[in-house]
């Protein structure tokens, strides 16, 4: 047995990338949410468009915690 891990969830996932870029999700477009296991941690990849620019979010899936962000025009 043991514990399963914490997931805290895709729109907790997406609430964290947003609040780092400061922005809501009603001002993006083009939003893609995936779940994956890398290293049997759980992860979400948020993507989306602000402003004419993309932006790319992988937060862990147990703390909320950043683990990468990039952006590029």
């Amino acid at each position: 047995g043991g514990a399963a891990p914490t997931d805290i969830g895709e729109a907790a996932a997406k609430n964290a990338a947003f609040a780092h870029c400061g922005c809501d999700e009603i001002q993006v477009t083009g939003l893609k949410t995936d779940r994956d296991y890398e290293d049997n941690c759980l992860e979400y990849e948020i993507e989306f468009v602000l402003d004419g620019r993309e932006y790319e979010y992988v937060i862990d899936g147990a703390t909320g915690e950043i683990l990468k962000y990039e952006w590029e025009d």
